[in-house]
């Protein structure tokens, strides 16, 4: 299981993928328009509300039929500047604090990187 997921964050750091646009809803929501590795365009949710940590989403294959973050999720926590080891680890539970640190660097993940 572990195996897998430290297989996806190496791909969200190897591959193409970008983020082009961040919305935020009333519920804190933080909605990235994204572009996949194979130029397919994918939503990701990510709550603000570190007890929403599970409701968080993407409209990618990989997400639906999986109960873990996928590759375009661990891009955009990556860059918001979660540690490696947290998006490596399927049971990680970031508490309210880290949220609020993460996603005030929401604006800095628009773009190619």
């Amino acid at each position: 299981m572990e195996r897998w997921q430290k297989e996806r964050v190496l791909r969200s750091k190897e591959q193409q993928i970008s983020c082009h646009r961040i919305q935020s809803t009333e519920d804190g929501c933080f909605i990235f328009s994204m572009t996949g590795s194979t130029g397919e365009p994918y939503t990701v949710e990510i709550y603000e509300d570190a007890d929403m940590w599970e409701l968080n989403s993407c409209s990618c294959e990989d997400c639906t039929f999986r109960p873990f973050l996928c590759k375009h999720q661990c891009y955009c926590l990556r860059m918001l500047g979660m540690e490696e080891s947290a998006l490596e680890n399927v049971f990680y539970q970031p508490d309210q604090l880290e949220m609020y640190e993460l996603l005030s660097n929401a604006p800095n993940v628009v773009g190619d990187r």
